[in-house]
């Protein structure tokens, strides 16, 4: 029944919420296996044999890679996916069917998820679509949500990435004063006439929030030797579930821009990042925390992000100047959620 289930949410036979979520149970009815001749015919999607891949054409006429790829040299390992939609908001819809299972998953698992949220445009279409669907499709006091990047500005100023989270989702999950709508918040608590103890503070609430992560401790020893991208190897890391990220017309992610200090930093969990174009400063996870989680997922949509994607996957590798190809989870997941407008004419390397 759970397989049945999950099967019959992704291809949107049923609403994601149950009926039994409020009380009304199903009708037993027979189960079959995807290899059984009496499952639906159109399960068994069609393939896309394209010159540059290979993707399953879903009913929603979106494309979905069949298997992981390795686009460019070495710019993702076998943990990685590429789903492409038609629209913005086909995006938005099957990165919350995506993240809503992660979210489970990882409660049922450990009893807690933690998520490091993006600001950017796609991102408030998903939190709109959390606020509107999902607040009780997961207990969600048991999310803790933090901040992969902020703005150097009060809480309340309309740039802020927190306030935009805020009025596209967590005042609505206020509202229904329901325990198990609400996740427990940690925003960015910005000073901005003194940015570096803000990312300091911050940098603490990320490790008393997530805890450090020994499973896997060793030795540090030999963690000088280690280039900056892989310190995320270190057992002294905490590891976030899972890390949404958009992308910059100039390859910068989260607020990692081309050039800029904090692309150097590899002790820090979170800096305080001068961005010279901007003559400001951004706050910023870094390299290492990011790299370190289970799961991480760029949305990118629009045709203005294309030849970011071009260059991040398939550019000579130049972290300071493509920030982005800097993100490889040493142990995790990597996923590109994309609109067709975003995806190259190149795909794969």
């Amino acid at each position: 029944m759970f397989l049945q289930f999950r099967l019959c949410r992704k291809w949107g036979l049923i609403p994601r919420c149950p009926p039994w979520s409020a009380g009304i149970m199903p009708t037993p009815i027979e189960s079959h296996s995807l290899n059984s001749a009496h499952h639906t015919p159109f399960l068994e999607a069609p393939t896309v044999q394209a010159s540059d891949g290979n993707f399953v054409l879903e009913p929603d006429g979106s494309l979905q890679q069949r298997s992981p790829t390795k686009i460019g040299p070495g710019r993702m390992g076998m943990n990685s996916q590429i789903i492409v939609k038609t629209t913005a908001d086909e995006v938005a819809s099957a990165v919350c069917e995506w993240l809503i299972e992660a979210i489970e998953n990882a409660i049922q698992e450990r009893g807690k998820c933690s998520i490091a949220l993006s600001g950017g445009s796609t991102p408030k279409l998903l939190y709109e679509k959390i606020a509107e669907n999902e607040l009780h499709c997961v207990d969600w006091s048991k999310v803790a949500l933090l901040w992969g990047d902020e703005r150097n500005v009060s809480q309340d100023h309309e740039d802020s990435n927190y306030g935009m989270v805020k009025r596209a989702w967590l005042e609505r999950a206020e509202a229904t004063r329901q325990p198990r709508a609400i996740p427990q918040v940690y925003p960015v608590p910005v000073q901005t006439n003194a940015p570096d103890r803000t990312a300091h503070e911050y940098s603490e609430t990320i490790r008393k929030v997530l805890g450090e992560n020994n499973e896997n401790a060793g030795s540090s020893s030999s963690a000088s030797t280690l280039s900056i991208s892989d310190r995320m190897a270190k057992s002294d890391l905490p590891k976030i579930d899972i890390v949404l990220l958009g992308l910059g017309d100039d390859a910068h992610t989260a607020s990692l821009f081309p050039e800029t200090q904090a692309l150097q930093e590899s002790e820090n969990l979170f800096v305080a990042n001068f961005v010279p174009k901007f003559e400001a400063y951004r706050l910023t996870m870094t390299l290492p925390l990011i790299n370190a989680a289970d799961k991480v997922a760029f949305l990118v949509c629009g045709p203005s992000k294309r030849a970011a994607i071009d260059v991040v996957w398939h550019g000579p590798r130049q972290v300071e100047k493509y920030p982005a190809q800097g993100i490889h989870p040493a142990n995790g997941e990597l996923l590109w959620f994309l609109d067709v407008a975003a995806m190259p004419e190149r795909r794969q390397g």
